[in-house]
């Protein structure tokens, strides 16, 4: 690209400066017609944490601190720069469990436009339940800010609609293909200390009082099974998770799923270089839905990282 070209290339759109999404294709009226929503950018909830057991005061040592990582909060737009609404048509759906749907969707308008805006997707929340802990991991996207574009998808925002008066419900997700996802089952599982067992769904469609949405950053394809990965991918991905380490974060849900390759650029924006190890990565980790923010010290959440890397590994290139 010629200096003229990058000069005349609009800038790329700041990820804390969309204030209002409108979707179609996400919900019907009474009537079975499709009904376009306008949902407004929220804050994020709490972030999810892990404490690991009582540590002294001022208790130095390999294994934990004392008291919780102070959590990165999201960064509000400077007075000067515009509030951006996207106008989103909904595309193909790319995965989808009893929680999510993700979609790939296409911007059919932006006010104002002037920004370059790289291919996007929505996490969607299929149920009132889901959708009220959708915000937690709209915090972790906030608290690993300098990792977006590193390890993780680039992070637009967390958006919510409100559906008082019942004028609308969810619309199914497109096909019949599960995505499955077994982090419920494990034993593990942050999930179940967040309530109580939920009491028997009752006869009929569920409560739909509510919408939520994440908007990220389309990643890259899932490494193919079956392949031998290459030594750097091995490097990177051993590295992403220690740039997470670095920030208290263990991701959690190590499976093969949930890597990808990094968004090709363009049409996607070029990767950032790890601030930790210097380098642009070629993988990213996505669904950080159980990501926790832990008192492990960095160091004793790697060698937690290197006793999970076999297994993730050898799931990535299992026949």
């Amino acid at each position: 690209m010629t200096s003229a070209q990058a000069d005349a290339c609009p800038p790329p759109l700041a990820r804390n400066c969309v204030t209002v999404i409108r979707v179609d294709g996400l919900a019907v009226d009474h009537d079975g017609r499709t009904v376009a929503l306008d949902l407004q950018r929220h804050s994020p909830g709490e972030v999810r944490q892990k404490h690991h057991g009582n540590v002294p005061a001022g208790y130095v040592g390999p294994y934990f601190v004392p008291e919780m990582p102070k959590v990165n909060l999201p960064i509000p737009p400077r007075p000067d720069q515009p509030r951006v609404k996207l106008h989103l048509h909904l595309g193909d759906m790319i995965s989808f469990n009893e929680r999510h749907a993700v979609y790939n969707v296409r911007v059919t308008r932006a006010d104002p436009p002037a920004f370059y805006i790289p291919p996007l997707v929505i996490k969607v929340a299929q149920t009132d339940e889901a959708g009220r802990l959708l915000p937690k991991e709209a915090a972790m996207y906030e608290h690993i800010r300098k990792l977006q574009g590193v390890v993780a998808p680039r992070f637009y925002g967390y958006f919510h609609a409100k559906n008082r008066s019942s004028e609308w419900t969810r619309i199914s997700p497109r096909g019949s293909t599960s995505d499955t996802d077994e982090l419920d089952a494990d034993e593990g599982s942050p999930f179940l200390d967040d309530e109580e067992e939920p009491e028997p769904a009752p006869e009929g469609p569920p409560a739909c009082t509510r919408m939520d949405i994440l908007l990220l950053e389309k990643v890259g394809e899932h490494l193919p099974h079956g392949e031998q990965m290459s030594t750097q991918d091995i490097f990177d991905l051993r590295d992403m998770y220690h740039d997470l380490s670095r920030m208290h974060v263990d991701h959690f849900d190590y499976h093969a799923a949930n890597v990808t390759y990094a968004p090709l650029s363009p049409p996607g924006l070029p990767g950032k270089r790890s601030p930790y190890h210097k380098r642009v990565y070629g993988l990213r980790l996505i669904d950080f839905e159980g990501a926790q923010l832990t008192t492990r010290t960095p160091m004793h959440q790697r060698k937690l990282v290197q006793e999970h890397l076999p297994g993730l590994l050898s799931d990535i290139m299992a026949l």
